[in-house]
């Protein structure tokens, strides 16, 4: 629920980007949710997608090295220094 969720927000300006992509999901529907995450200014979408592709990196790293160790295998990349 937008509008409860809304509410239990700190005042002010905490949370801003959050609290546009609700009002925007209000705005749009929550259907809609491409159309509120646009309401967030360029540089913040941005920032977010740049965030989630390090998070995706992390993921995968970090099950590479669970899985194979961490010394080269045979389809990675790497600079012989």
């Amino acid at each position: 629920n937008v509008d409860a969720t809304l509410k239990v927000f700190p005042r002010g300006n905490a949370m801003m980007r959050e609290k546009t992509v609700l009002k925007g999901l209000k705005r749009y529907g929550s259907d809609n949710p491409l159309s509120a995450i646009r309401c967030l200014h360029y540089g913040a979408r941005v920032f977010w997608i740049n965030a989630y592709q390090s998070y995706v990196w992390n993921v995968v790293a970090t099950e590479r090295v669970l899985k194979l160790g961490t010394k080269a295998v045979v389809g990675d990349l790497y600079m012989d220094t």
